[in-house]
């Protein structure tokens, strides 16, 4: 049974940390502006949460689900935003280059990873967000010529972050990284 009666490309779910709402992010047929949503698991009724003309879009609870993180090209300015879950002032947490994909949070709540590449013809480097230092910079370096870094996600214990180093569009392989000193395994 489908959770969302919305018309049109419904991508990027994510439950919850108590399991009871989905982030989603979704564009009205012949509209290229996608917004994140939230929904309620047992509602029919869903709620734009973010309502720019710019799109907005890899929407990520918070580990304690009091905010969702975001990737954004407001004003034409590429950035992760995040905001309270309940809805409030938005804060912009960092800047990304040109497409970012993967938003994810640390277990802890202290870092948001995502992937961009910082130009057309550069890999895809997975970025950490430092919210408390309130630092931007590039945690993964992979080799020119590949398709790069995707799908992040840490381990439950926050020690390292797995990813896909993709040679091109589809074939590639999964790494683990160990926060504290970058080394792959």
């Amino acid at each position: 049974i489908p959770l969302s009666t919305l018309i049109g490309p419904e991508i990027e779910p994510e439950i919850s940390p108590d399991g009871n709402r989905i982030l989603f992010t979704y564009a009205e047929p012949g509209s290229n502006n996608f917004d994140v949503y939230i929904k309620m698991i047992d509602d029919f009724n869903q709620v734009q949460f973010t309502d720019l003309e710019s799109q907005q879009g890899y929407g990520q609870w918070s580990p304690d689900g009091a905010y969702i993180a975001y990737a954004s090209t407001e004003n034409q300015e590429c950035g992760i935003y995040k905001e309270p879950a309940i809805g409030g002032e938005k804060i912009k947490v960092g800047s990304c280059c040109q497409r970012p994909k993967d938003v994810v949070w640390s277990p802890d709540g202290t870092i948001i990873a995502f992937s961009d590449a910082q130009s057309p013809t550069d890999p895809r480097k997975i970025f950490f967000i430092d919210l408390q230092a309130n630092t931007t910079e590039a945690f993964t370096s992979p080799v020119e010529g590949i398709s790069g870094d995707h799908d992040a996600e840490f381990t439950p214990n926050g020690e390292y972050l797995v990813f896909n180093r993709k040679i091109n569009g589809l074939k590639g392989d999964i790494y683990k990284m160990s926060i504290e000193d970058k080394v792959l395994t």
